[in-house]
């Protein structure tokens, strides 16, 4: 029997942040298994409130009187409000800027894509990534 693991392709709702899920594929089926047998399996769900995500997301729930349950409530408060979550990362990030932003987007055209993001900002790229000069560990590649 051959099997392989992977993450599955889809997120569920009700599975916080943080969650990593094991999905295995068998090319040869167990002769009881069930559709139930088939779902995800949790392997590991540990919260970690000192992620920058963690901080980030209950700032979010804080400010805008809100609860985010889960990866998936999250995403889809950021595409509902995404002005406002635009904005947010600019301050979270503490974005550098000579002159500031006259709003978060501007329209272009008419789908999502065709925005001017931050118009009136000037802010170069290089400065704010590179910022921080100090001993912290800037990429974890795993």
């Amino acid at each position: 029997m051959f099997c392989s693991a992977s993450l599955p392709p889809f997120r569920n709702s009700a599975v916080r942040p943080g969650t990593i899920l094991f999905q295995s594929k068998c090319a040869k089926k167990a002769k009881n298994a069930t559709a139930k047998s088939n779902l995800p399996q949790v392997i590991w769900n540990k919260k970690v409130p000192d992620t920058a995500l963690e901080k980030f997301r209950k700032h979010i729930e804080e400010k805008y009187k809100t609860r985010l349950e889960s990866y998936l409530d999250f995403h889809k408060w950021s595409i509902k409000n995404f002005a406002n979550f635009w904005e947010e990362i600019w301050h979270h990030l503490e974005m550098v800027s000579s002159n500031p932003y006259d709003q978060v987007y501007r329209k272009t055209g008419d789908g999502f894509l065709e925005c001017e993001w931050f118009p009136g900002a000037k802010f170069n790229f290089a400065e704010n990534l590179m910022r921080i000069r100090d001993d912290r560990v800037a990429i974890i590649y795993a």
